[in-house]
């Protein structure tokens, strides 16, 4: 074999060489741009999963918040009812005919010394004092109704605040169930 070709071989397979090598490298690139697109196209759908998952979960935290808002609404209305009634029931009952007889005549029944002290609401105070003018009367307190009699070791509260606190603590379980059981 001369030179020449000898030199053209080398250089023949060198070419193929090169070009092998770089099909090597086209393909390697090709199979490496596949691969960045496939893991781009999974970060995608799977972000875009994480998103709708995350949006769901916040639109039921906001209805479930909305819900329980409207419920607390709906609660304090149902008390302000309880308590509407009540009220009522108070002013009622200050305006009977009787109550000024009643709470006289709680005082003359329970004011046996002369140590005793009678608290009234400032109304009743005024309705009442000059009815029994040998009781002691102290300064009213902010009662709704009814009396508080003190002697040295002993109080008796007749009061309306106490009256219907108690009666209000006995009925409102009742009261409860009739306004909540639709909850």
């Amino acid at each position: 074999m001369s030179v020449e070709r000898i030199t053209k071989k080398i250089i023949e397979d060198v070419e193929k060489q090169v070009q092998k090598i770089a099909n090597d490298y086209e393909q390697k690139i090709a199979d490496l741009k596949q691969k960045t697109k496939e893991e781009v196209e999974k970060i995608r759908i799977e972000t875009e999963n994480r998103i709708k998952y995350e949006s769901q979960s916040i639109r039921e935290r906001a209805t479930t918040l909305a819900n329980l808002e409207q419920k607390k609404k709906v609660l304090a209305a149902k008390w302000e009812v309880i308590n509407e009634v009540f009220d009522s029931a108070a002013k009622k009952f200050l305006t009977l005919p009787e109550y000024t007889d009643i709470v006289s005549k709680l005082i003359e029944a329970n004011t046996g010394d002369e140590n005793s002290e009678v608290i009234l609401s400032q109304s009743d105070l005024n309705r009442i004092k000059e009815r029994l003018p040998k009781v002691k009367f102290t300064e009213p307190k902010s009662l709704i109704g009814g009396v508080i009699i003190r002697s040295e070791k002993i109080e008796k509260n007749f009061s309306l605040d106490a009256a219907l606190k108690i009666l209000k603590d006995e009925l409102i379980i009742d009261l409860a169930k009739i306004l909540f059981e639709s909850n």
